[in-house]
């Protein structure tokens, strides 16, 4: 195994855990994540980024281990596809199956606030890599070759 594999994995994790915690702002989402299967918010939401983060993981990277590279553009859209997927699931699925009622009692509805996360996903990827791309670009400006 690839020894980068362990900290990459790890390094989604940290992001995911990080850029979901906004879920735990949210009355209707606390109650999604508060019951199954721990019965404990934090071990839940912990529990949901992880899993999260290893799909996260294998979907944008499948690619470039199968291919030996990933473009951006794969990265971009696994992730956005990834979060819009796992929203449907949340927002859609679940009501329907009877795990979730979305609705608040002061009339906010609970996709919104899944909506309101995942745009927040997106600003904070959008911030990570605007980042990254400065940290590059501070390297190769101050490389001597």
């Amino acid at each position: 195994m690839d020894p980068i594999a362990p900290l990459l994995l790890l390094g989604v994790w940290l992001f995911d855990v990080a850029a979901l915690s906004p879920l735990l702002l949210f009355d209707a989402t606390r109650r999604l994540l508060a019951g199954r299967p721990t019965d404990s918010l934090v071990a839940n939401h912990v529990l949901a980024a992880t899993g999260y983060a290893v799909v996260h993981v294998l979907v944008a990277f499948a690619p470039g281990i199968a291919t030996g590279n990933v473009g951006f553009g794969w990265l971009a859209a696994s992730t956005l596809g990834l979060l819009g997927g796992a929203w449907v699931a949340l927002a859609v699925v679940v009501p329907q199956v009877g795990w979730w009622d979305p609705a608040e009692r002061d009339g906010r509805d609970g996709r919104l606030a899944l909506g309101t996360v995942a745009g927040g996903y997106v600003g904070f990827v959008a911030a990570f890599a605007v980042v990254a791309a400065l940290g590059l670009l501070a390297v190769f400006a101050a490389y001597p070759g």
